[in-house]
């Protein structure tokens, strides 16, 4: 029996999934490398890169920009995720409800604030040029807030590589210094392994904190572009009360093949409740 995936349960399990098989890797890699566990930790090494990078951070970027980034890195794993097709939905059931009512006595949107302002615009009597280019430029101001936002935290993710390196030549210059005294040549692996940890804690973060981080910001945006384009186009089409079925395939020109909608057909109420 086929059973409609939910975006929120699927986008939870791929992150946890993510998580658990990168601790796993990395226990791995600690538990087979044919050395002690305890070489990989260095606490000196790590109190340079976490810390270097916080002070890089706090030097190249304002207060400001640094909260609200934090702000958007907690809504990623906190938020809902955006589905355009009950946005496609929801659009469709305003423009059934407008067969027999007016934008007055709409209720609000269930699925995305911009069906909101689209409506609101259309209900103060905006013609279709003033909406489209107040609310392009709305869409466009997002998604360019969005990208700098997405930019911010790779240009963090550049700092931790660096300051492993640093700490890398630090220990290589402590321990080639030391050379010349008693250490016991025997040791001098030992001592570069130390050393070498501090570049994987900067590669570690970099790759498994900050990138990925970024990554599922950029792609958030551009879901997010996507269905405020979506909603402009078809609320100006639900405006001039324009057929069901024009509706339906302008909805359907921005939504996959595999989830475009159907109001023909028999089961696009069950699709609408299951959505």
């Amino acid at each position: 029996m086929f059973v409609k995936r939910n975006p929120d349960v699927m986008r939870a399990i791929s992150a946890s999934v993510g998580i658990i098989l990168g601790f796993l890797l990395g226990v791995l890699i600690v538990l087979y490398s044919g050395v002690s566990p305890d070489i990989y930790f260095n606490l000196l090494g790590l109190v340079l890169v976490v810390g270097g990078t916080i002070s890089a951070i706090l030097l190249s970027f304002s207060p400001r920009e640094i909260l609200r980034v934090f702000k958007v890195v907690l809504r990623i794993f906190f938020r809902s995720q955006i589905s355009t097709r009950k946005i496609a939905f929801e659009v469709l059931r305003i423009a059934r409800d407008l067969e027999s009512s007016s934008f007055d006595k709409l209720k609000p949107s269930r699925e995305h604030p911009f069906i909101d302002d689209c409506c609101t615009l259309i209900r103060d009597a905006y013609s279709d040029e003033d909406i489209g280019r107040i609310l392009g430029q709305r869409i466009q101001s997002i998604y360019n807030q969005e990208s700098q936002d997405t930019s911010l935290i790779r240009s963090m993710a550049k700092y931790p590589p660096a300051f492993g390196m640093i700490g890398t030549v630090v220990g290589l210059i402590a321990l080639m210094a030391s050379i010349g005294g008693n250490i016991d040549m025997s040791s001098i692996g030992t001592y570069m392994a130390v050393a070498l940890t501090t570049t994987l804690y900067g590669l570690a973060l970099s790759n498994f904190i900050f990138k990925p981080i970024a990554d599922n910001m950029e792609m958030g945006s551009s879901r997010s572009l996507r269905a405020r384009q979506m909603i402009l186009e078809s609320m100006i089409l639900v405006k001039h009360r324009a057929s069901l079925l024009v509706i339906q395939d302008t909805l359907n020109s921005f939504l996959p093949i595999t989830e475009n909608i159907d109001i023909m057909s028999t089961h696009a109420k069950e699709a609408n409740d299951a959505a």
